[in-house]
């Protein structure tokens, strides 16, 4: 019914979208996904085959997700347009790749980080990764499926939006409330909803910005910065960076009995997962470069609960908070401490880490308080991105990490839904790199019931892989650790 409906003007592009549009275009950046792995019973797969399920669940997830029908034109343009295509063609938006789903992704999913995205007249900004599995037993058939999209369209929670639809969609599917597709050949290529596009951030919230706040952002920015000799953010941006650049993956997975034996910790310890995180990362990086003191954490949060929006509604509603670290014994004024009481155990469970885990969750609790005065609010003042982009080659990285968690995604695990049910109980969130980004970026997703999985990304180059997976292979030791503790 929805594609009957007149044509509906779509609205303007938005500060954050328009950043996001015009860094993929000079090609600083890529994309990013989310994956889910499936469990459907074997009867849906009896008599479709895993191409046509994808596509009648596809057909259904189009329309509930208007931006997943549009494209972009004049992408280089100071206000660049939306344009809803006619039709898209599954055909050439969905690749199907045999692997073995008990094991890592890393691989694949990697593979699909790495593909060049262009942005082209006739096709959506998002593409699909389905991973076909072997079979789990004789009623039962795996499979995952991987969103990976321009950031323009969506954030982290808007890719978990995905899966959850796409999981509706696929029970809808299995109890006959949607049809599914009987000719490919015919089915694949489908008009696009004429629905109109969800308001943009800036059309539910002003994100005020203070004077204050604003003129030292801008200063900062395009006239002086001091630059901290004790700090570590890695190698110098290259002058001649790659664009994008090159994408490594690694990643490890938590079962849901010691994600909530920490969540319990936490818990009693008055902190969070991501504040955790955060302050292991940073005092592990301590103990790596004992050559510097500072080290500089980046999390992105999201700002839905000042828009408006639900976790259901896709688009990119995110800004970031820069908590200060310090190994020094007497850290300067607004730094926490990451220094260790062992310098061979930064993990050690001891009271320094714990203190360090509540002042990084006040940090987070405070930059995520409110709309005013955050970082993204400053885009309605940058006049030339390219001028912005282009003016970080050969500077100093901002950052040491990122650290970002999209929370829980329930994907109708232990739901007493009843056998025939579809499910996932593993997501993985992953992200390609930027030409300016951090030297370490986590990403974490977990499935309710299921499986909390840390993703790590780094760029050739800018580290090397030893260091990234001495970083990684730790992390998931420590957090095993501390679990058991």
């Amino acid at each position: 019914m929805s594609s009957e409906m007149e044509e509906v003007p779509l609205r303007p592009t938005g500060h954050m979208e328009r950043f996001n549009i015009l860094r993929n275009h000079v090609k600083f950046y890529n994309k990013f996904g989310v994956t889910a792995s499936y469990t459907v019973a074997r009867s849906l797969l009896a008599s479709n085959s895993l191409e046509q399920v994808i596509y009648a669940a596809l057909r259904e997830v189009l329309n509930q997700h208007p931006i997943m029908g549009v494209t972009v034109q004049d992408e280089a343009a100071i206000e660049p347009k939306w344009i809803r295509l006619p039709t898209v063609d599954f055909r050439r938006l969905v690749k199907v790749v045999d692997a073995d789903l008990g094991a890592s992704w890393d691989s694949w999913t990697r593979d699909a980080l790495r593909a060049p995205f262009v942005v082209v007249d006739d096709l959506p900004m998002w593409r699909i990764v389905v991973a076909r599995g072997k079979s789990t037993g004789k009623d039962a058939e795996t499979f995952a499926v991987g969103f990976f999209c321009h950031h323009a369209i969506a954030d982290g929670t808007s890719a978990g939006a995905f899966q959850l639809t796409f999981l509706d969609a696929l029970n809808e599917l299995i109890e006959g409330k949607i049809k599914s597709v009987s000719d490919i050949e015919e089915e694949a290529v489908i008009p696009v909803p004429k629905l109109p596009l969800i308001p943009n951030m800036e059309m539910k919230t002003a994100l005020p910005v203070g004077i204050f706040f604003a003129l030292k952002k801008i200063f900062s920015t395009y006239v002086w910065s001091t630059e901290d000799p004790l700090n570590w953010s890695g190698s110098l941006i290259s002058a001649e960076a790659p664009r994008p650049p090159i994408n490594n993956l690694r990643s490890f997975s938590l079962s849901s009995d010691v994600v909530g034996a920490l969540l319990k910790r936490c818990r009693k310890e008055n902190t969070s997962i991501t504040a955790l995180l955060t302050i292991l990362v940073a005092r592990k990086l301590a103990v790596m470069y004992p050559s510097y003191t500072h080290f500089t954490g980046n999390i992105p949060f999201s700002l839905r609960k000042f828009t408006g929006h639900s976790n259901r509604d896709m688009g990119c509603y995110v800004s970031n908070l820069t908590p200060y670290f310090s190994s020094q014994e007497r850290p300067p004024w607004g730094y926490i401490s990451c220094r260790s009481m062992s310098s061979d155990k930064p993990e050690q469970d001891d009271g320094k880490l714990w203190e360090g885990a509540r002042a990084s969750k006040k940090e987070i609790d405070e930059g995520t308080a409110t709309a005013s005065d955050q970082n993204v609010g400053m885009l309605k003042f940058v006049s030339d991105y390219n001028k912005f982009f282009y003016g970080k080659l050969g500077k100093k990285r901002d950052h040491a990490f990122e650290v970002t968690n999209i929370g829980v995604l329930d994907g109708g695990v232990g739901g007493g839904g009843g056998e025939e049910k579809a499910c996932f109980d593993r997501v993985q969130f992953s992200t390609a790199q930027c030409t300016y980004a951090d030297p370490y970026i986590f990403s974490i997703a977990s499935a309710k019931n299921g499986f909390m999985t840390v993703s790590l990304s780094w760029a050739t180059g800018v580290l090397d892989d030893d260091e990234a997976v001495e970083m990684i292979e730790w992390l998931e030791g420590a957090l095993k650790g501390l679990s058991e503790a």
